[in-house]
């Protein structure tokens, strides 16, 4: 035996003899530990969603303040919306409508509006300047849309988007 060999062989016998008895229970233990962090971590994660936008809660207006908001809006349409009522137009033209009923009963609104046809569907649309809103400066127009279709025709939609003229 040489010498090269003779301080191997010492060097293994004093690491066997530091790591003493039970070091390999030690080393199993932190194993054992590590993968329980990473289930645990794991656990939560997948328990943590990301937050969902809340669908809009469909608001129920009384036939009366329907037929106020359609006498609103018909006001407005008649004065020719002026910059300072657009928003009050744009409240009284969500409130007057209901998606599904027979557009007969809004003839005299949609008799306000720019009307179009593309094939079943009808179009019609309202186009109101808004004052300038310093939150939202490059928004400058609104259209108000309802689309109608079927037979009879019905509300099928009704919306409003706000652009830059």
């Amino acid at each position: 035996m040489d010498v090269h060999e003779a301080d191997d062989e010492a060097s293994r016998e004093k690491s066997a003899r530091n790591r003493g008895p039970g070091w390999s229970r030690r080393v199993v233990s932190c194993v054992i530990l590590g993968v329980a962090a990473i289930v645990v971590v794991l656990a939560v994660a997948s328990t943590v969603r990301k937050e969902r936008p809340v669908p809009p809660r469909e608001v129920v207006w009384t036939e009366q303040e329907r037929q106020e908001a359609r006498d609103r809006f018909l006001s407005f349409a008649k004065r020719g919306f002026s910059k300072a009522e657009a928003r009050e137009a744009t409240e009284a033209f969500g409130r007057c409508l209901r998606k599904g009923d027979e557009a007969e009963k809004y003839s005299e609104v949609l008799a306000t509006g720019r009307k179009g046809r593309s094939g079943e569907l009808t179009t019609y649309e309202w186009y109101l300047e808004l004052p300038f809103d310093p939150r939202r400066p490059d928004s400058m127009s609104r259209v108000l849309t309802v689309f109608v279709k079927g037979d009879p025709p019905r509300i099928d939609t009704f919306y409003y988007s706000d652009s830059m003229d």
